[in-house]
């Protein structure tokens, strides 16, 4: 049943992953609520206010024990798990990666990289592993680009060791959207699965490493965003897992039938 415009918030504190199931109990009781704003990222925030949590950006866990993502119930669009850039080599930096493997975008930036990487060509890039790191190589040249270690790379799985990962359906009333949150579980990352494993997992399909940058150019589209022309637009290079491959690097939990 839709809401009208008023959020519910939740009024009791949330501790630990006990009472975070007591707290998604109650979200699931509300049915659909009013999203808080507009676009991919409003099943998440308006989550988040119901559970008086803090809209931040910041690179630390939502909870004590987990960090929280949400999506809608039937996107088939992959989860950012987290976004980690390459430490780049030398002579070497985003605007010269987009300078010479980039490409027109349908927004009118001449240069723009928004692709999977992987370890075959594509764009004139692909990945390989090298000792324990993992490196991004300009395939027509054979230039070290830009590389992961393992220490790096293991800063962003210690944000997705443990993820409440919770699905919304989604329907939409007087031209505003409203989110029902009814599917609630826990992803632990497989003990055996290390940082420098995340190269086999892209050759298997079960995470994508993707470039989300632009150059920007003279007009309107990054104006709005402060931004001159020649500047770089960067929305963070994204290791992301579609939500069906999910099960192949974690351990999933149904959290929707009471405690673990």
């Amino acid at each position: 049943m839709v809401n009208g415009n008023h959020l519910p918030t939740y009024g009791q504190s949330i501790d630990g992953i006990d009472d975070l199931i007591e707290a998604f109990a109650w979200v699931r009781d509300q049915g659909f609520v009013p999203a808080i704003s507009s676009g991919p990222h409003s099943v998440g925030t308006t989550l988040e206010r119901m559970l008086n949590h803090d809209l931040d950006a910041l690179p630390l866990k939502d909870w004590k024990d987990t960090e929280m993502k949400a999506q809608r119930i039937r996107t088939q669009s992959p989860t950012t798990l987290f976004t980690k850039e390459p430490r780049w080599a030398e002579g070497w930096n985003s605007k010269r990666l987009l300078v010479e493997n980039g490409y027109p975008d349908n927004d009118g930036h001449e240069f723009a990289l928004r692709i999977n990487l992987y370890t075959h060509e594509f764009h004139g890039l692909h990945l390989e592993s090298f000792d324990e790191e993992m490196r991004l190589i300009q395939s027509g040249t054979g230039s070290v680009v830009g590389h992961w270690d393992a220490d790096s790379l293991e800063k962003g799985f210690e944000k997705i060791r443990d993820i409440t990962y919770i699905n919304a359906e989604s329907k939409k009333a007087g031209g505003k959207e409203y989110f029902h949150y009814i599917s609630f579980k826990r992803f632990k990352l497989k003990e055996d699965l290390s940082a420098i494993d995340i190269l086999s997992e892209i050759e298997h399909g079960a995470l994508d490493l993707e470039l989300r940058m632009y150059l920007c150019a003279d007009h309107e589209h990054c104006w709005k965003y402060g931004r001159k022309a020649g500047q770089v637009r960067n929305h963070g290079t994204a290791f992301r897992c579609l939500p069906r491959k999910l099960k192949e690097i974690f351990e999933i939990t149904d959290l929707a039938g009471g405690r673990l």
